[in-house]
């Protein structure tokens, strides 16, 4: 069936052309650009921003822990926020120098579930400024050191593997070899629809491959066009392409 279809299939227009072929991006292929260098940009804001969270929250503690005092605090309503894990949390009052001020924070199932409204709690403040407050004990965990390169390295190393499919889709259309190839058959992922397909390459060999199909499969037996890598035909792909397509001549 190979032979048959190879005697008498002619490539794509434009695929006959002359190799290296001249390439450009389509909408795709731009958007996938601008959402791979947005990362890579993103990657070092991230960190930057998130090391700054990290120092203003250890400087936080720090400020509290040396320059804090105490103080009896009175609860004055406790109440679970909606959500999927629906948190709990208290609200108090405390004075200091003959003014009253208020605070809230989020506690832990058991601290939460021994205290009511009226009951007494210890909260630690700023005498210059007693709007920072917090419940001795309940102190939030500061960022880890670590998370911001973390996140940056995350961010940029997503950021370059989205820009691998273009440069893989690019060579193969500026340097593949356009072979006709027969549909032996479709997976379902989802709502995608995998197309599964075999070639034979100049030496005889059959190569096998797979693609995803655009809005209809191609029916099993149908002849279609793929682009191989002549170096490596296992490398290869269906045509058209969806990131890349040819130039004007």
């Amino acid at each position: 069936m190979m032979i048959g279809i190879s005697k008498h299939w002619k490539a794509p227009a434009g695929l006959d052309r002359s190799r290296p072929r001249r390439v450009r991006l389509t909408s795709g292929g731009i958007g996938l650009i601008v959402a791979g260098v947005s990362l890579l940009i993103g990657s070092g804001a991230a960190t930057i921003g998130l090391t700054r969270v990290v120092d203003e929250q250890r400087e936080e503690r720090r400020v509290m822990r040396e320059e804090g005092v105490d103080a009896e605090a009175v609860v004055s309503r406790l109440w679970r926020k909606s959500g999927e894990s629906r948190p709990r949390w208290a609200a108090y009052t405390f004075s200091f120098q003959g003014r009253k001020y208020a605070g809230e924070a989020k506690a832990q199932r058991r601290e939460w579930e021994q205290l009511k409204v009226g009951s007494t709690l210890p909260v630690r403040f700023l005498t210059t400024n007693p709007a920072m407050n917090v419940p001795i004990g309940w102190e939030r965990n500061a960022m880890p050191g670590w998370l911001p390169a973390l996140v940056g390295f995350a961010m940029f190393t997503l950021g370059l593997l989205s820009l691998v499919p273009i440069r893989r889709q690019y060579h193969l259309l500026s340097e593949g070899r356009a072979s006709p190839a027969i549909v032996t058959g479709h997976k379902k992922h989802g709502k995608a629809t995998e197309v599964l397909y075999e070639f034979q390459i100049l030496s005889g060999a059959s190569i096998k491959g797979h693609g995803i199909a655009g809005q209809v499969a191609t029916p099993v037996g149908s002849a279609i066009c793929v682009l191989c890598d002549s170096e490596n035909p296992h490398r290869n792909a269906m045509y058209p392409l969806s990131l890349v397509r040819l130039g004007d001549i």
